[in-house]
Formats: C-alpha cells, sequence, structure tokens
C-alpha cells in the first residue's frame, strides 16, 4: 500500500509529458505544449523536417527584423542607448538582444579595427616605430642623434617589441576591460543619480551602461584612426574621452527621463571618474604584463 503510495506521488512530481487531445512536446525544453508555439520557451513547434526557407526565416526574425531582433537592437542603440536600456530594464527584453551580447560584439569589432588605428598611428613598420623613438626622447629633453649606435638600436628593438606586446595583451583582454568599464560606470552613475524618483538597481543601471559602453566601442573605433592620422595621439586620446562623456551624458537623460543640465553634469562626472578608475586598472594589467613578455621576448 505505501509503495503504490510511493510510486502515485513520484508520477506527480517534475514535469509530466503525457499529452493529451492536441498536445505536444517541445523538443527543445521537452514541456507539453498547445498550439504552434511554446508557452514556455517560445519556440515554434514544427511538425515537418527543417527547410531552408525555414531556416532562413529564423535567422530573419531574429537578426534583420525590425520589430524584435538584432536589427532593431543595432537601430535604437546607435540612436539612442538610454531609450534602448530603459526598455529593456521595464520588461521588453524578448525584442532586444542582451547587452552582454551587444557589448561583446562591439568589443569584436573594435578589435578587428586595430590594424587601422596601428596604421594610422604609424606603428605598423620599423620607419613609424623609428619616429615614434625620437619622438619619445626628444619630450624627454635628450638628443637621439647623440646616443650610441648600438644603445639606439637597442632601446629602439626595446620599444618595438613592448608596444607589440602591449597591443596584444590589451587585444586578448578587450573584452574584459569593456565589461569593467561599463561596471566602473555603473558603480559611479548610481552614485550621483540614484534617487527616490529613479532608484535603480546596479545590475538595472548596468544594462544601461553596458549598452551605452557598446556604441561607445563602435564609435570610437571609428573615429579613433581618423583622429590619429589627423592630429596624433592627443587628439585620438581628446576626442575618445569626448565621445565617452556625451554618450554618457545623453544615455543618462534618456535612461533616467530627467533632462536638465544637473543630470549631464552629473554624468559627465560619473563618466570623467570611471574612465580614470578603468585607465588605472587597464595600466596596472596591461604594462607589467607587456613589460615582462618583451624582456622575455628579447632574452629568447
Amino acid at each position: 500500500m505505501d509503495s503504490e503510495a510511493r510510486n502515485t506521488q513520484d508520477d506527480t512530481e517534475g514535469p509530466s509529458t503525457a499529452q493529451g487531445p492536441g498536445e505536444a512536446q517541445c523538443p527543445n525544453c521537452e514541456t507539453v505544449t498547445v498550439g504552434s508555439f511554446c508557452h514556455a520557451c517560445g519556440q515554434r513547434q514544427r511538425d515537418s523536417r527543417l527547410t531552408m526557407r525555414e531556416l532562413w526565416r529564423d535567422f530573419a526574425i531574429r537578426f534583420l527584423s525590425m520589430e524584435n531582433g538584432f536589427l532593431l537592437t543595432m537601430k535604437r542603440l546607435f540612436r539612442n542607448p538610454g531609450d534602448l536600456a530603459r526598455s529593456y530594464v521595464d520588461g521588453q527584453r524578448k525584442r532586444h538582444v542582451n547587452p552582454v551580447s551587444v557589448l561583446l560584439v562591439m568589443s569584436a569589432f573594435s578589435l578587428l579595427m586595430l590594424p587601422l588605428y596601428m596604421n594610422s598611428s604609424g606603428m605598423s613598420g620599423d620607419a613609424g616605430f623609428a619616429d615614434m623613438f625620437e619622438q619619445g626622447v626628444r619630450m624627454s629633453g635628450a638628443n637621439p642623434d647623440e646616443m650610441e649606435p648600438e644603445e639606439r638600436a637597442e632601446m629602439l628593438e626595446f620599444m618595438r617589441v613592448y608596444t607589440e606586446q602591449l597591443f596584444i595583451v590589451m587585444g586578448k583582454l578587450n573584452s574584459v576591460f569593456s565589461l569593467l568599464l561599463a561596471f566602473v560606470l555603473a558603480v559611479t552613475l548610481r552614485l550621483f543619480l540614484n534617487d527616490r524618483d529613479a532608484s535603480f538597481s546596479l545590475a538595472e543601471t548596468m544594462v544601461m551602461t553596458l549598452y551605452v559602453v557598446g556604441a561607445y566601442l563602435f564609435f570610437v573605433s571609428l573615429l579613433s584612426f581618423i583622429a590619429m592620422w589627423i592630429g596624433g595621439p592627443l587628439l585620438q586620446a581628446a576626442v575618445a574621452i569626448a565621445a565617452l562623456l556625451l554618450m554618457v551624458s545623453y544615455g543618462a537623460v534618456r535612461f533616467y527621463r530627467r533632462p536638465g543640465i544637473r543630470t549631464v553634469a552629473y554624468a559627465s562626472l560619473a563618466g570623467a571618474m570611471a574612465w580614470v578608475v578603468y585607465l588605472i586598472l587597464v595600466v596596472v594589467v596591461s604594462v607589467p604584463v607587456a613589460l615582462w613578455t618583451a624582456m622575455r621576448t628579447l632574452r629568447t
């Protein structure tokens, strides 16, 4: 009697796979569903094998649709990342791509633009490194023409190897650094802009910063090599900082639904603080690794 009761209890525990009239088991999550779509995961139920038409339709719905998916997210990201983040936080998550995924895609895009940046900065060949070396020596107050040929050659080779290793390290950790910038920015924004009228959790604020940093990576990747080619590293740095502050301010105004000078000022201050903390962390991580790798490479 007890064993029969236990068997009956075991049968009622867990998700049921029994199918009634008009019901089917979802192949994606194994939930018993009724109708054309699974009520648990949203996958369309098919009775036939996958066709080329269905394969293309799934791709179009996920990536090319202007009503949901990747293309809609990219459109709203470039036009208004703050509104996009607010919609996501308010519950419109099925229509938009996850903010972490967007940031990783934009981080990969910025990495692809790295060769253009190196070409525009003159670091793609020996002549470019020689020019940078001479500029650095002159900025330190010394005259590169007075250096011994062997000393000059050794320092030039070390600078070339170190710079290459620095770009390699920063390229490998580009996604990690981008996520770090979004996190630090979320912390500083909550510090200055959270109040009773607009109180967002760290995760909700980070949705906005992930989208903003993703859009920032896209635009600054396009502008950096142009700024470097026109005005050198100082102009490139100024463009990068100005772009971040502008996008953070605009995103915060639209996300918090709080237009005004006060919001722009606090958002700019938060962006500047996040940028300083971000640069310190990047330098602390990247420079020692690049130096160690460069010295190890030259020894071998």
